[in-house]
């Protein structure tokens, strides 16, 4: 892939570890926390106002998880990710597709599985790369994120 004045190399990109989703007992039910504990101020106003759309918390929960990964890349501050910039989200969805994902435990019994078909259901097991979907779905979130 040829780079060019609005691109960065996103296979070289490497995010922060810091941050997480948790669990929030007010009117939005996840938030994402910074490495000091802190709630990430645009990501909960951009969370309220999905709320107020009458989402679900698992929509909630898995905006917040696409909302925390965009933030890790957005503080690497090496790709177009700002708000505002012409790149913004062509970046990290290039990025989410040349990566592999950091497992929160490693992988035990389903090594020898991951990217195998189900015998039952006769779809994919997951495996370490982002899927398609995933990648539409986060692109979405960060769009509407940017746009909000």
């Amino acid at each position: 892939m040829e780079l060019d004045e609005y691109s960065c190399d996103v296979r070289s990109l490497r995010l922060p570890r810091w941050g997480r989703v948790a669990a929030n007992p007010g009117v939005v039910p996840w938030l994402v926390f910074d490495e000091k504990g802190r709630a990430v101020e645009p990501v909960r106003w951009c969370l309220i106002d999905f709320v107020a759309r009458y989402n679900r918390p698992g929509s909630v929960r898995s905006c917040a998880f696409d909302l925390l990964r965009w933030w890790r890349l957005a503080a690497g501050g090496r790709c177009s990710v700002a708000p505002g910039q012409s790149g913004e989200g062509r970046d990290f969805a290039l990025w989410l597709e040349a990566t592999v994902k950091v497992p929160s435990a490693a992988r035990t019994v389903s090594t020898a599985t991951a990217g195998t078909i189900t015998p039952i259901t006769k779809k994919p097991y997951l495996d370490d790369r982002y899927e398609p979907r995933t990648i539409r779905h986060s692109s979405a979130v960060i769009r509407s994120f940017c746009t909000f």
